[in-house]
């Protein structure tokens, strides 16, 4: 038979082509542990993207509870804030409460200083926490000794220091007799009228707005009953 061959004569051609049995035998061998490790790693890729494949539904349900847990962090967050302001609304009033029925504040005064947030104008306050502001009604009472103080302090400073001057002077300290009602001018008989016209109608702006008018000694004659005006103001805000 043409294709058939002796062992002899395979031997004799590998012989020939210069192919060590050895060498052969060793190839092979090379190739079954190369493709061994072939198939560990495929085994271990094939693992690896199932593993991926069930952490991925984890990772997106972790992904979840994140953004659950910032919502209601958030949440909490807010109702703290607006339970804070609840409770500073409570102590502003009960302040204003205090203030308006006169007498000292100083206890309310310092609950609403215990929450409140930083700017909040109360250093106003506290000159008169111990007495109390004055009213209204109270204003109203004591503007009449306070026009007086500031005709007298504007007559003192127009007078020509002449002897005439000085009796005539004197003499409105002791009869006044001074306009009233919405008086046309600027001279400070004029700007008392329209201060207490604006006092009357309870306009507190209006009246430090008048008083602007005021100059020299009327004005100095002035600012102690303008800054309870003020502090007032401050509260009523």
């Amino acid at each position: 038979d043409a294709l058939s061959i002796s062992d002899a004569e395979l031997w004799q051609a590998m012989q020939t082509r210069s192919i060590p049995i050895k060498t052969f035998l060793l190839d092979q061998s090379a190739l079954a542990d190369l493709r061994s490790g072939l198939d560990d790693r495929m085994g271990a890729l094939v693992r690896s993207e199932q593993v991926t494949a069930l952490l991925a539904p984890l990772a997106a349900e972790l992904t979840g509870i994140k953004g659950e847990l910032a919502t209601v962090v958030e949440r909490d967050k807010g109702r703290e804030q607006g339970a804070s302001r609840i409770l500073l609304s409570l102590e502003l009033a009960n302040l204003k409460r205090a203030i308006d029925r006169g007498g000292s504040f100083a206890s309310e005064l310092a609950a609403v200083r215990r929450i409140a947030p930083e700017g909040l104008p109360l250093a106003t306050l506290d000159a008169a926490a111990g007495s109390g502001l004055p009213t209204q009604q109270a204003l109203q009472g004591s503007f009449q000794p306070a026009a007086r103080a500031i005709l007298d302090a504007d007559a003192v400073t127009a007078t020509d220091g002449s002897f005439i001057g000085t009796l005539l002077s004197g003499a409105r300290s002791v009869i006044r007799v001074r306009k009233t009602g919405e008086v046309a001018g600027e001279d400070a008989e004029a700007v008392v009228a329209r201060m207490e016209s604006r006092l009357q109608a309870g306009d507190l702006e209006g009246v430090l707005s008048e008083a602007d008018g005021l100059k020299g000694g009327a004005r100095a004659a002035a600012d102690p009953w303008l800054q309870q005006i003020a502090t007032r103001l401050t509260v009523d805000r």
